[in-house]
Formats: structure tokens, C-alpha cells, sequence
């Protein structure tokens, strides 16, 4: 098989002509270069993005089987457009820039899209009633009906909260909210919960970190960061403290207590989450418990477990589903009130988060 390259392309003597790989289409670099020129001196900075022929690419594999020198034209583009942009003034290279610069060779065309905007920070729930995330209506998917008022949804969320206000400052066209865990809707959080907001194709960057309290939530220790951090966020799992208020039926045996104190317990996964999780046993450990507070049959607890434990049942037993528990030991109970009080994310501040 003759095979000719064109002067993009070309490796040691294989003859110039047609271009066996690209068919001259790496020719279009400069006519593409032309057309954003003015546009992307705009920006401070920039990522690149190539989309090539799937052809391309099973045509290199066929020159590398017997010319092993050759050099990927993906990276040989992706050289030369930084090079030429760098030569025009152009803003600098950033894998995480303002605005990500296309260029498709399927379809012959240049873009320059936004790129997502990430922000870190710990959100605190002073009341109860949210969600942590958008919990559109079952029954009108979002249009509104008489179950949830036309509303379209059954909960505010603390997403919509902080989602909508960093929307607006940004310019965004949506957002995605990423935390590390969360807090039943009933409960609250002191604690401080470690999150990532990525705000799709955001506008402006140049705004001020700063969140206005709405809705009982408060935000701190804003940053932006970059994408990766959403997997380091949602896939870390820390241990954390609550504050529980419990309501016992009869006067409480609360001396045993002790016997669950550093102690491991078993709970399968509890009645009210089996739509959304399977159905399987979970090993936890409980680190501490301390009585806070007392009122006849209610008393305050600060309880310390591991990471993943399900509070409430640890409290109520949940039907003998979660053993031992405080019910088991100490008379029946249930939990009125709970708060995260502590989180143990010293991880992530290790990373400067």
C-alpha cells in the first residue's frame, strides 16, 4: 500500500501528497486560529479540546505498526494551536481556564464554550425541612400538582439555596451539587458539611466568594477549586458526632449505655431508605456516647460513630433491624431531634480544603 503524508503529517521519508491520516484537513489549524483570534483575547485563560476522526486515529495504528517514530497528531496539534495562540497574545493555558477552545475536525468548525466553574466549601443547616439535594415532585415530574402544591417539588433543598445565588453570580447555566454525605431532612447541622458546587458553563469568575444566609443555611471556607475535587469529596466518608435528643416510654436504664460505648453494632439497612438502598447488613462502630442533658424521659446524648452509621436506629432498634441499640439496652426510645455536630474531615483540610 503507497501511502503519501502531508507536510503536518510527515515522518522521515515517507513521500508528501494526499495526506494518508488527516486528508489535509490539519491545514484548516490556521483558518480556525483566524476566526477566534479576536474573540479569545478576551479571556485570561484557556483549555483545549480536540475532536478528530475516528478514522484518524485507526489510520496512525496501521503507519505505527511499521514506523514506530511517528508522532501522535492529536499532540502535534495540540502543540501547535498552544504555540500559535501564545504567538497572537492570546490568554494562557489552564486545563481548568475560563473558556475551553473546540476544535473539530469532524465537523470543520471552532468553538469557544464556558467552561464549569467549581467552588468548594462547608455548608451548616440551622432548621429543619430541607433537603440536601433538588427533590422533584414523584407525581408531576417537576410540573406542579396538587401533592406538592404546584410547586414541583416536595422539598427546598439546601442545593436550590446555595445552587441559585452562586448561579446568578456566576452567570451559570445550572448547577450540580456534590457533598460529602448527608443529613436526614428532619435533622440539622452544626457541623459544617464538606461540598463542591460545579456551576455549568459559568460566565464570570471574577465575582467575590461570599455567600448571604438564606434558609438557615450558612457557607463557609469558599474557594474554587478544580474538577477532581468532586471525587475526592463524595468519596471520602468521615467519621461524625451528633447531638440526640431521645424520648424513652418508661424511666430509661441509662447505666447501660456503657455496654455499646467503643463497641461494634450491626444494622441492616433501616425500613425508611429500603426503596433506595439494598437490603444489607452494615457493621458500624459506636466511638463514645455522653449524657449532655436530662428532663425526666428525655435526655440529650452526644454520640460519636463511625462514618455511614444510622443514627436514628441506633437509638429505636428499628424492629430489632439495628442491634444493639440504645432501645435494646437502655427502654424504648426514639430520636426527636438530631443535629451533626462534629465531622471528622481533617483529610480534606490536609488538602487545603
Amino acid at each position: 500500500m503507497a501511502i503519501t503524508l502531508c507536510e503536518f503529517c510527515k515522518i522521515g521519508e515517507i513521500p508528501l501528497g494526499t495526506c494518508y491520516v488527516c486528508e489535509g484537513k490539519s491545514a484548516l489549524v490556521d483558518k480556525m486560529l483566524s476566526e477566534i483570534k479576536d474573540k479569545i483575547k478576551k479571556y485570561k485563560t484557556y483549555s483545549l479540546s480536540l475532536r478528530l476522526p475516528r478514522e484518524w486515529q485507526i489510520k496512525e495504528e496501521i503507519i505505527w505498526d511499521y514506523r514506530s517514530e511517528y508522532k501522535c497528531i492529536k499532540e502535534k496539534l495540540n502543540r501547535k494551536i498552544k504555540e500559535e495562540i501564545k504567538k497572537i497574545g492570546g490568554p494562557q493555558f489552564d486545563k481548568e481556564g475560563e473558556v475551553r477552545v473546540v476544535f473539530d475536525f469532524k465537523e470543520e468548525k471552532v468553538e469557544i464554550e464556558h467552561n464549569d466553574l467549581f467552588l468548594f466549601g462547608r455548608y451548616f443547616k440551622g432548621k429543619k425541612g430541607l433537603s440536601q439535594t433538588r427533590w422533584v415532585c414523584s407525581s408531576c415530574k417537576g410540573k406542579g400538582c396538587k401533592k406538592c402544591n404546584n410547586k414541583g417539588k416536595l422539598y427546598l433543598s439546601v442545593e436550590e439555596v446555595i445552587g441559585e445565588q452562586f448561579k446568578e453570580k456566576s452567570g451559570a447555566e445550572d448547577y450540580i451539587f456534590h457533598a460529602s454525605g448527608r443529613e436526614d431532612i428532619d435533622a440539622t447541622n452544626s457541623a459544617g458539611r464538606p461540598f463542591v458546587l460545579r456551576l455549568k458553563k459559568a460566565k464570570k469568575r471574577d465575582f467575590r466568594l461570599e455567600f448571604e444566609e438564606r434558609e438557615g443555611v450558612k457557607v463557609k471556607d469558599l474557594k474554587t477549586v478544580g474538577r477532581e475535587k468532586v471525587e475526592v469529596v463524595t468519596e471520602s466518608h468521615f467519621d461524625k458526632a451528633y447531638l440526640a435528643w431521645v424520648e424513652f416510654e418508661e424511666e430509661p436504664h441509662l447505666e447501660n449505655i456503657r455496654e455499646i460505648i467503643g463497641k461494634e453494632i450491626r444494622q441492616r439497612t433501616p425500613r425508611r431508605v429500603l426503596r433506595r438502598r439494598s437490603d444489607i447488613v452494615r457493621k458500624r462502630k459506636i466511638f463514645d456516647i455522653k449524657i449532655k442533658k436530662r428532663e425526666e424521659r428525655r435526655v440529650l446524648f452526644y454520640i460519636k460513630a463511625e462514618a455511614g452509621t444510622y443514627i436514628k436506629e441506633l437509638i429505636s432498634g428499628d424492629g430489632g433491624r439495628t442491634t444493639p441499640s440504645i432501645s435494646e439496652l437502655c427502654g424504648k426510645a426514639v430520636c426527636t431531634d438530631l443535629e451533626v455536630c462534629e465531622i471528622d474531615d481533617e483529610f480534606l483540610r490536609l488538602l487545603g480544603l
